[in-house]
């Protein structure tokens, strides 16, 4: 059932009047007070929301739509927040590199690593994030070692990256993979 629908079904079984409550995006809002409006006498209503410390005065006629709309608007941002929870989530779940970074107290050196990781690079003429190469490279056997006395990655069939092709961010999270035989 969608949210119009469920918002008609609850007036259909309850009677707008004096206690009546539901949620808006600005709090919890409660009819508290019934009376003529004192300019016109039309019917109103005294909305109090939990945010404001003063009464609304809703005419008769508009609550229900009012309280549709406010429904509808609560809805809404709670929609928009577990998106934006979700979001910063797997941001962080991205940029935490397999927990390679988690470790890193400096919040400087913690973005740089990050960068370093997440800057698109061309390896056999596939672009994707360098972290991600290096992690493929390790699935696929690559390991630590030394070629021409620099530190490097070296792979099964005798191929290999130096420092300065993965830099020395890249080798170091290559060889947090390795020992912590994460892939």
């Amino acid at each position: 059932m969608d949210l119009a629908a469920k918002v008609v079904a609850r007036f259909a079984s309850q009677n707008i009047d004096v206690g009546f409550k539901w949620n808006s995006p600005n709090g919890a809002r409660e009819i508290v007070r019934k009376q003529p409006h004192p300019q016109t006498g039309e019917i109103v209503y005294g909305v109090s929301t939990k945010s404001f410390s003063f009464l609304e005065l809703i005419k008769a006629g508009d609550i229900e739509s009012d309280i549709k709309r406010d429904e509808q608007n609560y809805e809404l941002k709670l929609r928009t927040q577990q998106k934006q929870e979700e979001e910063a989530a797997a941001k962080a779940e991205k940029e935490s590199w397999l927990g390679f970074t988690d470790r890193i107290n400096s919040p400087t050196l913690r973005r740089k690593v990050v960068d370093t990781l997440s800057k698109q690079a061309g390896i056999n003429g596939r672009f994707k994030p360098r972290g991600q190469h290096i992690i493929d490279l390790v699935k696929s056997g690559w390991i630590l070692g030394k070629m021409t006395g620099k530190r490097s990655l070296l792979g099964p069939e005798g191929s290999f990256f130096f420092e300065k092709d993965l830099t020395k961010i890249g080798l170091d999270f290559a060889e947090y993979l390795i020992e912590k035989r994460l892939v």
